[in-house]
Order: structure tokens, then C-alpha cells, then sequence
């Protein structure tokens, strides 16, 4: 009677395993999806506040749980935990970036893909106005590169209701989260390339490496390095070859301006806006394409300016004259890319 009870009990749990891979495989829809749309949505993120903020210096997690309301109307709640994450903005930020980690049997119970660690990038300063304001402008950043190419972060504006479980101290902030690792590698076919310090250039999908390092031109983002893989992932595609970048982190790039970013002194530059090229000195063929490219979306990229509501006026302006900077240099651009461009090796 034990052995039949042994084998029916190794029998439910081999079946619930395949259901749940069966459930991955054939549904990809996780908790981002549920959340993603144009406008902002409102979630509450109730945890110990204090002592997240405390302990920023640690890896230690807090249980606390996420709630929203559903497309049914009903009410959505998630246990979680969440701590600190980042390098730099942790402990220069008064609000640190956090990392968010759902229980993966829940997800499943809702019929969602089991995507569940999340960073959520967060206000940085607790002045209202700037704080609001560098982090839309970097959010912008994101859905600009998404008109660059399909293999890019996908990132949602959510406004969040954060409660202290503890002293029940409210604070209600702009935030935004980014498509999980596993939901991008599976979304773009490609995995993580680990062996990047032994990488050369003709590892790289070199048309994919001068449109990415293009844009990081335009936005005036120096912060980055695909040697080091410094702010971007190099991916390689499950089926072809020629690695690329995914590029994340826009906080110390010209176009978003934060009070805390620093110019990179090292490069000659003076002002956060500056502008240098850290990609690969391309051929002509290859740098050409890619010019074409760049004015062929010129209003698409403008329009997603436009378009960002909760943008102010002044600051959409800002913007659009320092991408109208970018388009009226490219003339100059091909030798900008020889002098100041990385050797092909």
C-alpha cells in the first residue's frame, strides 16, 4: 500500500511538473504583458519602506506584496520581495532602484509565463518635480531605441502607490519597470553572451553594433562599453550568427541630464551633453546604411517626443533640439567615426 502511495505521489508531481513546462512553452504571456500599454498603470507596492531604504547597501530582501487592478476590475494582489539593486544609483540616489521578485507558483496560478524578477527603476531624488521628470526622460529613452530595433528592452510607465507595512507612511512616485532577462531572450530568439572579454569585432552583426553605438551617439551617452559589457548585453541569436547589443541604463547620457551625472573627463568632455563615439570605426558601406537609416526614422522618433504625455513642454523641446543637433552633425559624421571610433581588431 506504501509503494502504490510512493508511485501515485511521484506520478501527481511528474504531472503537475509537465503541466507547468507545457504552461511555459505554450503561454508567453507573463506579468508584464498583463501590465504593459501605453498609459501609466497604477500599481500599489505595499513593503517595510524604511527598512528597504535602510538596508540599500544589502542583497537582503523584504516581503511585501504588489497589487493593481485587473482588465476584469477586480482587484490583482502578489506576494513579494524586493530590495536595493544597482551600483551606482544605490547609494547616491535618496529613493534606490529596486528589484522586484514574485513567487513564480503564483504567476503560474494566474495562468502567467513565469517571468518574475523585474527591475523596477525608480525616481532617484525625493524633489517631486525631478525626481518625475529624470525618470521620464530616461523611460523616453527606451521607447526610442525600441524605433531602433525590435531587440530591446521593452519598458512600462507604471504610477505607483507605495505604503510602509510599518508605519503605513504613503508616498506616490513614477516608476518604471523593464521586460525581464528570460521574457527579452525568448521575445528576440538570442541568449546572453558569456564569454564577451575574449569577443573581437567580427564576433559582432556589425551593422547591429554601429546602429547601437549611433544611438548611444545621439543621445550623448558615454556610459557604456562592449568590452566590459558595461550597461549592455551582448547577445547571441539561437539560430544565425553576429552578436549584438541590447542597451539599458540612460541616467548619465546627455539627453536625460540628471543633476548627478558627470561628463566623462577621460574622453575631453566638458558637459554632460557632450557627445563621443565608442563604437567600432565601421566602413563607409556600413556607416552610410545606417545614416540612411537614422533620417529615414527621424520623425518616428520626434513623434515618440511628442507623444510622451508626462513630459513637460520645455523639456520636449530640450530634447528635440538635441536630437536635432545629432541629424544636422551627420555630415561631419563619418570622420567623427574615424577619429574617435575603436579600431576594428
Amino acid at each position: 500500500m506504501r509503494i502504490i502511495r510512493l508511485w501515485a505521489n511521484c506520478f501527481l508531481l511528474v504531472s503537475l511538473g509537465f503541466t507547468y513546462a507545457f504552461t511555459q512553452e505554450n503561454n508567453t504571456l507573463g506579468l508584464f504583458d498583463v501590465l504593459y500599454g501605453e498609459t501609466p498603470t497604477e500599481v500599489t507596492i505595499n513593503m517595510p519602506l524604511d527598512s528597504v531604504l535602510e538596508g540599500r547597501r544589502t542583497n537582503n530582501y523584504y516581503h511585501g506584496s504588489f497589487s493593481f487592478i485587473g482588465s476584469d476590475g477586480e482587484k490583482i494582489s502578489l506576494k513579494l520581495k524586493v530590495r536595493a539593486r544597482g551600483r551606482y544609483r544605490r547609494s547616491r540616489c535618496d529613493f534606490p532602484p529596486l528589484k522586484l521578485n514574485f513567487s513564480k507558483s503564483e504567476l503560474h496560478r494566474h495562468g502567467w509565463a513565469y517571468y518574475d524578477k523585474f527591475k523596477l527603476v525608480t525616481h532617484c531624488s525625493n524633489a517631486k518635480f525631478t525626481g518625475n521628470s529624470n525618470l521620464i526622460k530616461e523611460y523616453l529613452v527606451y521607447k526610442l531605441y525600441n524605433q531602433i530595433s525590435d531587440s530591446s528592452y521593452r519598458v512600462q510607465l507604471l504610477k505607483i502607490n507605495y505604503v510602509d507595512t510599518i508605519s503605513g507612511k504613503k508616498l506616490i512616485r513614477f516608476g518604471f519597470i523593464l521586460e525581464p532577462n528570460h521574457q527579452l531572450e525568448e521575445r528576440i530568439q538570442a541568449s546572453k553572451f558569456k564569454d564577451f572579454y575574449n569577443m573581437s569585432s567580427d564576433s559582432y552583426d556589425l551593422v547591429n553594433e554601429n546602429r547601437q553605438a549611433l544611438f548611444q551617439y545621439m543621445i550623448g551617452n558615454e556610459d557604456w562599453n562592449s568590452k566590459t559589457s558595461h550597461n549592455v548585453k551582448i547577445m547571441k541569436p539561437n539560430r544565425g550568427e553576429g552578436a549584438f547589443l541590447v542597451p539599458y541604463d540612460f541616467d548619465f547620457s546627455g539627453l536625460v541630464a540628471t543633476d548627478y551625472a558627470r561628463p566623462q573627463f577621460e574622453l575631453g568632455l566638458k558637459s554632460i551633453t557632450d557627445r563621443y563615439f565608442l563604437g567600432y570605426a565601421v566602413g563607409d558601406e556600413i556607416l552610410n546604411e545606417n545614416i540612411s537609416f537614422f533620417i529615414s526614422i527621424k520623425g518616428q522618433l520626434l513623434d515618440v517626443v511628442d507623444k510622451c504625455i508626462h513630459l513637460q513642454k520645455h523639456n520636449k523641446k530640450l530634447i528635440k533640439t538635441y536630437i536635432n543637433n545629432f541629424y544636422n552633425s551627420l555630415d561631419y559624421l563619418p570622420n567623427i567615426v574615424e577619429q574617435q571610433g575603436r579600431a576594428l581588431i
